[in-house]
């Protein structure tokens, strides 16, 4: 298995534990500051301050749309294309992700947001173009 394509995976991976990492910082000042609803804080997330809630909902993305972006990749590499186009799409998809996270934890503003995401969507169905032309040939 080609390594170049799965370094975008451990990109996205490392992603997520930094996203983790902002979150429990962000946890522990809003904690400090004592701006948080200790009563609900366990079980309800508007307990927690505008920029904790975002920081955990940018989190909860990771576990979408990049879930189909990793079984894609995989499916690329079991299927041998791991040439140019498809070690590019991964970075491509990373890039979206990062900007897209950044995004939402900071301006939050919803339409570019949005325009990350479906850019991200986009390179999900070319990876799956990739993948079903290997699979007819």
């Amino acid at each position: 298995m080609n390594r170049w394509l799965l370094l975008p995976l451990l990109m996205q991976v490392l992603l997520v534990i930094v996203l983790y990492v902002a979150l429990a910082i962000a946890k522990a000042r809003a904690v400090r500051a004592g701006v948080v609803d200790e009563r609900r804080r366990a079980l309800y997330a508007d307990a927690w301050p505008v920029g904790v809630q975002q920081i955990n909902n940018s989190i909860g993305n990771q576990f979408q749309l990049p879930v189909l972006f990793m079984l894609q990749s995989l499916l690329l590499a079991q299927l041998g294309e791991q040439g140019g186009l498809a070690v590019g799409l991964g970075w491509a998809f990373v890039l979206t992700r990062c900007c897209h996270a950044w995004e939402h934890t900071h301006r939050n503003h919803v339409p570019t947001r949005r325009n990350w995401f479906m850019a991200g969507v986009l390179i999900v169905l070319l990876q799956c173009v990739v993948a079903g032309w290997a699979l007819l040939r």
